[in-house]
């Protein structure tokens, strides 16, 4: 199965009336992921549990967290969870498109106090010289950005509220936290010491990351958040030739 794209009238029905008509077929294996999502069913209970709120969650995604799949295995360089084109099409090839974002209590703790920049501060290059730039047709900036990652923020609050949306889940041991999952023990504490050990040993003998910038996930509670493949839609559509024909 995959997830659906964004935009919900976005049915191709263009594309379909071109080759009813005859037009040949091309690039339809093709589709385009960008970061990640809930899926509808999370979004309308988040909703429903917190509100607005729900709409900063993936917020926590935007991190190098330990990432783990249905399986409970690592199964990407977390250092690029930002570059989404990439990372969205890691998770699409996923076990039902998903992944699990873990995170402990010693970073919810320093988010509470000084907000995500206390993990790591991504529009500080900024600060001299700020920029303004239009994203989904919404005008932005990085001074905005700037202060929104060094507002406090009790994610652990808002965490608490989400549990049993299916988007969510806590547990005072990672051995509770993968049943909670409904991810394999073993594997899922086998890739929490991986990933830890990597921190402490400068080297990241799986992916070859740079471990100076992992979480590690040492403080109880534990938290995972699941997160689905964000599809944008496919590629694919009429082959043409250079007289758009």
């Amino acid at each position: 199965s995959y997830t659906k794209g964004e935009i919900a009238q976005n049915t191709g029905d263009g594309i379909k009336m071109a080759w009813d008509a005859g037009a040949d077929k091309y690039g339809t294996d093709v589709a385009q992921y960008f970061w990640e999502k809930f899926t509808d069913e999370e979004n309308a209970k988040l909703a429903e549990a917190i509100g607005d709120a729900s709409y900063i969650l993936p917020n926590l995604s935007k991190f190098p967290n330990l990432r783990v799949n249905k399986l409970g295995q690592r199964f990407s360089d977390e250092t690029k969870a930002t570059l989404y084109s990439i990372h969205g099409a890691e998770i699409s090839a996923q076990p039902e498109q998903t992944e699990y974002v873990i995170i402990d209590s010693n970073m919810l703790d320093k988010v509470k106090v000084s907000g995500t920049a206390a993990i790591e501060e991504q529009f500080g290059k900024w600060k001299d010289n700020p920029q303004s730039f239009m994203e989904f047709n919404e005008p932005n900036d990085t001074a905005m950005f700037l202060e929104e990652e060094h507002t406090p923020v009790d994610y652990a609050a808002l965490l608490d509220k989400a549990l049993g949306t299916g988007a969510v889940f806590k547990s005072v041991t990672l051995e509770g936290l993968a049943k909670e999952m409904g991810v394999d023990e073993s594997k899922f504490v086998a890739s929490v010491k991986q990933y830890n050990d990597s921190i402490k040993n400068g080297k990241d003998e799986l992916f070859f990351s740079n471990p100076s910038r992992f979480i590690s996930v040492d403080k109880a509670p534990y938290y995972a958040v699941k997160f689905s493949a964000r599809n944008l839609g496919t590629l694919g559509g009429i082959s043409i030739n250079e007289n758009i024909e």
